[in-house]
């Protein structure tokens, strides 16, 4: 079949396919006219058909159709650059930490966000393995590359991202000995401790590989303006830039370890290992949804464990036919403790006594426990040499329940939980010498949920007493497809396509809740939705020293039941997620770069999103919708990022390296709320922002041994991020580094 039959069985609208037809006309006219002139010309890159892995190049990937970009992390491993900050200055990427180190955040692509992205580590999907060892904590210097997919998300990564994913892809076991190590101290008391090591055996191809870090802080930054306040008598006087308040209960430690035993470069594996990751979590709770519910006593601690089993095979000798197993079992523990009987305010003074701060009225101590099986297998073999099919399974099965010794609600106590099963397929190709590379897939989800909920019996005065836990049953099974290219019209310049119909079930913090800010969602539905980019990547090259290089996506989307985080209290959990009818979203992703010599490299890029409220009629009220056509509320739509580096060598020492760098994020003003709602004179927003960060390190000659000082938000701004919640000031940061 046909891509274009194949989506005219996805039922794409009509608009969408008769533009995909038109392009690939285009494209296959073009590159046959180009051809027809001059058949010995070579491609500028090669496309290499295999299963994507941690071995695959940055160049690889970018070749394909997919709208991706590859980041290379070794630039960074020396500074004490975050892996947030790391991905916020790519284009279409906006990152949102509701405050400090260990914060909630959330990520958005193209304006799509929460569990719409989704992360990978080596492939394996990381929203099962809990908030210590996740990407807000993981540092870059332990990460040879990011791959960012926006968008239409490639069947090897095997998930139902409808915003597109993220995968972390580690430093791949070498077969040498080394050992990393950097700290890095800065201001709020900050401390990051990074150690990598690896031993090989060439002769027998045993190997072991140990990774941990350490991240700790205080996060008492300074927050100040609107909510920030505290009782003076009968009084509220709110805390001003002169008079600021402290963050007092917002202290963060992790840490993480993780081991790698086995054996490499056999007849029957490239790769056999076992591995076990242990990570563990403390920290405070300062606040709610708001900065009105303030909290001094709320604890929140995890406890993560994580084996599993790899086995990865390049070729067995049939057509090239390559495997990717994955085998695990997370098992994760959170502890929320709200044992307090006093209510306090922004001084930190106590205000007022009652049982517990937290919404229940009631203290806390409650322990959500979490296991979940994941199985992942990858496989692609050639059917020529010009077209190889490539497959995807991915199953997790995650099972929740709890303990508490004190009086709640029984739902989140009993067991519930989720299965989900992926099934992809792509056959990938490569036509007219390897100047158009194509990319056919269809995907097959299943889901299967049993989401917990407290029905009361109103006649009976204790409530709870009258209560029983009903247990809400969903299962539902989905089809999607979608088609990627590359067309390489010349050696500096390629058109990319892909248009995808995807479905995104929900996840477990989306259905289940979280136990401190989510609440369960049994009635949600999966999300739906047409993708769309369309992009080009242009170099010029003016001589040996001077070089430029553009990209740019057009983006389109058409979403139903876009699923979102509604706030419903300022108290915890002040967050449930809601499904909106129909979504409609179109923007462009601009950027530039320009490079002189090896001294000097200037990049920017720009995202403007027009993301609507696209459901005429509430079916709910059977009248117009008095939202449509709004913008979605607290969604940044306007943003660009400028980064300046520059290289010195051999200043101090010869054969040393200086580099400064100074980077500038910038996000226009847009609304809190919904736009049509409320006064117009009136309405909260999240104001225009700016900030600055800059950075010089020095490499020694030797390149074992290397200082970085940065200097985040450098010019002090308050920033903010989700449902207007301050972000620290400035920040300085010191990093010393040693490679062996």
């Amino acid at each position: 079949m046909s891509p274009i039959a194949r989506f005219q069985d996805a039922k794409c609208p009509a608009y969408t396919l008769a533009f995909c037809a038109a392009l690939t006309t285009i494209t296959f006219t073009l590159s046959g006219a180009s051809h027809a002139q001059d058949d010995d010309e070579s491609a500028p890159l090669e496309y290499t058909l295999e299963v994507v892995d941690e071995g695959t190049s940055e160049f690889e990937i970018e070749a394909e159709g997919f709208n991706v970009d590859a980041i290379e992390t070794y630039d960074f491993k020396i500074k004490s650059t975050t892996l947030n900050q790391l991905l916020q200055r790519s284009p279409g990427v906006n990152v949102r930490q509701q405050g400090g180190m260990g914060s909630e955040t959330t990520y958005s692509l193209a304006g799509m966000s929460g569990d719409s992205v989704r992360f990978f580590i080596d492939g394996v999907p990381m929203e099962y393995f809990g908030e210590s060892y996740s990407a807000n904590n993981i540092p870059p210097s332990l990460l040879s590359r990011v791959d960012i997919y926006k968008g239409v998300v490639p069947v090897e990564l095997g998930t139902d991202s409808l915003a597109g994913a993220i995968n972390l892809v580690t430093n791949p076991t070498g077969e040498e000995t080394y050992l990393d190590l950097s700290q890095s101290i800065g201001s709020f008391d900050t401390y990051q401790t990074t150690v990598q090591g690896g031993i090989h055996d060439s002769e027998s191809g045993y190997f072991a590989r140990l990774d941990l870090f350490h991240n700790q802080s205080e996060n008492d930054y300074e927050v100040w303006g609107d909510g920030v306040r505290y009782r003076d008598g009968f009084t509220w006087v709110e805390f001003t830039e002169s008079n600021p308040a402290k963050r007092f209960n917002d202290d963060f430690e992790t840490t993480n370890v993780k081991l790698d035993l086995g054996i490499q470069n056999q007849p029957w594996a490239d790769e056999f290992s076992v591995g076990y990751v242990t990570s563990d979590l403390e920290k405070g709770l300062q606040h709610g949804a708001s900065v009105l519910a303030v909290y001094g006593e709320v604890r929140i601690e995890e406890d993560f464990n994580f084996p599993y089993l790899i086995h990865r095979m390049s070729d067995w000798g049939w057509r090239g036919l390559s495997t990717n197993l994955f085998v695990g079992r997370s098992d994760k523990e959170t502890l929320t403790e709200d044992l307090s009987d006093q209510d306090y305010d922004w001084s930190g003074n106590s205000i007022d006594s009652g049982p517990g701060e937290l919404a229940d009225f009631r203290p806390i101590y409650r322990t959500l426990v979490d296991e979940t099986d994941i199985l992942r297998l990858n496989s692609a073999f050639n059917l020529t040499d010009f077209h190889s099919l490539g497959i995807n399974l991915t199953y997790t099965d995650a099972t929740r329940y709890g303990r508490n010794p004190l009086p709640q609600d029984q739902a989140e106590l009993e067991r519930q939980g989720l299965t989900k099963t992926f099934l992809g397929f792509a056959l990938e190709s490569s036509w007219l010498q390897d100047t158009l590379t194509t990319n056919v897939f269809v995907k097959h989800y299943d889901y299967d949920a049993s989401v917990n909920t407290d029905e009361y019996d109103t006649s009976d005065e204790d409530g709870l007493i009258g209560s029983q836990v009903l247990a809400n049953r969903t299962e539902q099974s989905h089809l999607g497809g979608g088609f990627a290219a590359a067309y390489d019209w010349s050696d500096t310049l390629r058109l990319k396509l892909s248009i995808e119909n995807a479905v995104r079930m929900p996840t477990a913090e989306e259905a289940l809740g979280d136990g401190i800010n989510y609440l369960p969602s049994p009635s949600l539905e999966p999300e739906k939705s047409t993708n769309l980019n369309l992009g080009f990547q242009k170099i010029y090259e003016l001589d040996d020293s001077h070089s430029f290089q553009f990209d740019g996506t057009f983006v389109y989307r058409e979403t139903t039941e876009q699923i979102v985080a509604t706030l419903v209290s300022l108290q915890a959990p002040g967050f449930r997620y809601d499904n909106i009818d129909d979504v409609k979203t179109d923007g462009v992703e601009l950027a530039m770069t320009y490079s002189y010599e090896d001294f000097l490299t200037i990049s920017a890029n720009a995202t403007i999103l027009d993301i609507r409220n696209d459901t005429p009629f509430n079916d709910i009220t059977n009248r117009e919708n008095i939202l449509f056509g709004d913008r979605l509320p607290n969604i940044p739509y306007e943003f660009f990022n400028v980064s300046v580096s520059a290289d010195f060598y051999d200043w101090f020492q010869s054969g040393s390296k200086i580099n400064t760098y100074w980077n500038i994020t910038h996000i226009n003003e847009y609304f809190l709320h919904w736009p049509s709602l409320g006064d117009q004179g009136t309405k909260r927003t999240i104001p225009t922002q700016t900030s600055h960060d800059v950075g010089v390190s020095y490499t020694f000659p030797d390149e074992s041994l290397s200082i970085a000082f940065d200097i985040n938000n450098l010019f002090d701004e308050q920033v903010f991020d989700n449902w207007r919640l301050q972000k620290p000031g400035r920040a300085l940061f010191l990093k010393v580094s040693y490679s062996y």
